[in-house]
């Protein structure tokens, strides 16, 4: 399986995600985040949201891209507006509002 590599910031946040259980990627974007966390800690339960289709489109071609797209569950809406949002340990909010 093809491993992803983080940025630095993202690196940053995954270390501070610790070892949840259950993680939410608000705005998750790519998905490169909730990717990491499967090939890392593929018990680990992850949900990634994002408010439009064309980003989450892409995150769930990068999550089929590196092997873990039945790892993650994606929802579009506004950021814990899906059912589950409330079991989550973690819940990441980071690089929100582009410019």
């Amino acid at each position: 399986m093809r491993k992803i590599t983080l940025s630095p910031r993202l690196k940053s946040v995954e270390k501070l995600s610790g070892d949840s259980k259950s993680i939410i990627d608000v705005g998750t974007d790519h998905g490169f985040l909730p990717i990491f966390i499967a090939q890392k800690n593929p018990e680990t339960e992850i949900f990634a949201s994002d408010i439009r289709q064309e980003p989450l489109n892409s995150a769930k071609k990068n999550a089929v891209a590196y092997c873990v797209f039945d790892k993650i569950k994606f929802f579009c809406c506004d950021g814990l507006d899906f059912e589950g949002a409330e079991t989550a340990e973690t819940i990441v909010l980071s690089g929100m509002g582009g410019e």
